[in-house]
């Protein structure tokens, strides 16, 4: 009797361990440039951000993390589907000239406003503007990977929108795990380059 109820207790034990270890896969998965499956730990609660503004083409010192950021273009890397759906890819460059390691999280450190509506995330990033960034962009790898110290990234975040937008405003935290820090770029159409095949 006394084995059956230890069997018991033991299998009740493991049951409620296994259930707590799925209620913490809730977590956001992103792909490293190495194509390896990373979960970004659960952040602390952060307070207000600071706003910085910098113009794509010149480098923005991030002096809160010694890092030399530039955004150095936009590109349409798919013509229009039937939809209307287009493919972008943007082109990022980071140094970080500081001490410590820096997280970039594409999924979670850009957030995209189209004529001053939010974009959701969910529909900016798909498998199709992955591709079309990866054709259109052969040399890069995605701008997502962990930046230790005294070593640079450069690399793209591809994504894809209705064709028909005026205005875009572009927000970057270039340290989300530890800041709400954020970067403001506005982008116009005439600031965009072709690069796909007609």
């Amino acid at each position: 009797m006394k084995k059956k109820i230890l069997a018991f207790t033991l299998l009740s034990v493991l049951t409620i361990s296994s259930l707590a270890g799925c209620s913490d896969k809730k977590k956001t998965t992103v792909t490293t440039n190495q194509d390896a499956v990373v979960t970004q730990a659960p952040k602390k609660p952060l307070g207000p951000g600071e706003e910085f503004k910098a113009n794509m083409g010149e480098e923005f010192k991030y002096e809160k993390k010694q890092m030399d950021i530039k955004f150095i273009e936009i590109a349409q890397t798919s013509a229009p589907a039937a939809d209307g759906t287009v493919c972008y890819a943007f082109v990022f460059s980071a140094t970080n000239n500081g001490k410590e390691d820096v997280n970039i999280w594409m999924l979670d450190d850009f957030k995209i406003k189209i004529d001053e509506k939010d974009v959701d995330r969910e529909e900016m990033y798909s498998a199709i503007s992955a591709a079309s960034g990866a054709i259109a962009y052969p040399d890069y790898n995605r701008y997502d990977s962990t930046v230790k110290a005294g070593e640079s990234i450069e690399g793209i975040v591809p994504f894809e929108l209705k064709e028909d937008w005026k205005t875009m405003v572009i927000e970057y935290k270039p340290d989300s795990s530890n800041s709400n820090d954020y970067i403001v770029y506005e982008v116009s159409k005439s600031d965009v380059v072709e690069k796909f095949e007609q």
